[in-house]
């Protein structure tokens, strides 16, 4: 036998396996590895070394700068892009 390297979480917090069935999250359920809930168990993720990260904040979208190149046809006149 060797050491679990497919089923680990990595996120603090975040359901894990979204893309399993819930027969096999109830598995990681039985096992310690995920809470009832699916998030990680973080005990059994300190015992075996896993590091959970925080899930980094979305980042807010800013407009990007408006372009405006002069247009050869009519100096002076710019055109957007």
């Amino acid at each position: 036998m060797r050491e679990n390297q497919s089923f680990v979480p990595e996120l603090l917090g975040q359901a894990y396996g979204k893309q399993y069935p819930d027969a096999l999250r109830d598995i990681l359920v039985e096992n310690g590895t995920l809470r009832p809930d699916y998030t990680p168990n973080e005990a059994t993720a300190n015992r075996l070394g896993w590091t959970l990260r925080e899930e980094p904040a979305p980042s807010v979208a800013r407009p990007l700068p408006r372009v405006v190149r002069e247009d050869a046809r009519f100096p002076g006149v710019g055109q957007e892009r």
